[in-house]
């Protein structure tokens, strides 16, 4: 059946019914090759759009695994980002396969805000940049010291309660600021 045709509850229940399925490289973390185990990455994501309330909505799946070339452990950690261009924090990670940032502002309330309170938390945009390195001072980390003459090229932008996954090509160079205050973020890193 094609995608743009099932009803909210075909998708949804066709959706349950693949990920109650044990698959195999799902349940097996490393990977036999030869005399050598590898560590996998296994990705199994699916956006769903609805135009309005009375059309059905479309599923955009997406499912993968990965070998990774390491047996690092993975890094994660929670941050405050505030208003000011800083490092991304990649700890110990030189490379990375596959970077996830969230933005966790507007997420687990006690209490629900009014009107200006949900604005406030609308305006908590967080936005991933790229500042390039000049060609002769080489790689940089996240203990570089920054170079202000050295533009910023906005990668990508996380809304309030959403996460990106990227593949980033070199941990050192992404720096990470909040467009309004600060906001609370989670960061999860897998290296290569």
């Amino acid at each position: 059946m094609n995608p743009s045709t099932k009803t909210s509850d075909e998708a949804f229940s066709e959706l349950r019914e693949e990920l109650s399925v044990p698959c195999a490289p799902l349940t097996a973390a490393p990977v036999s090759t030869g005399n050598r185990k590898r560590s996998l990455v296994s990705v199994v994501d699916t956006v769903f759009h609805q135009r309005d309330a009375g059309s059905q909505p479309v599923s955009f799946p997406s499912r993968y695994n990965h070998q990774l070339t390491s047996s690092e452990q993975s890094y994660s950690r929670e941050l405050i980002v505030t208003e000011e261009w800083r490092p991304l924090d990649h700890g110990w990670l030189e490379r990375g396969f596959m970077l996830k940032l969230r933005n966790r502002e507007g997420t687990n309330l006690t209490e629900q805000p009014g009107e200006a309170g949900w604005d406030d938390i609308r305006s908590r945009v967080v936005e991933l940049g790229v500042r390039v390195p000049v060609p002769d001072e080489g790689r940089r980390t996240q203990w570089s010291d920054p170079r202000p003459e050295v533009p910023v090229v906005l990668l990508s932008l996380v809304r309030p309660g959403t996460d990106i996954r990227i593949q980033p090509p070199d941990l050192g160079c992404l720096v990470v600021r909040c467009r309004n205050q600060q906001a609370k973020c989670l960061l999860d890193i897998v290296p290569e």
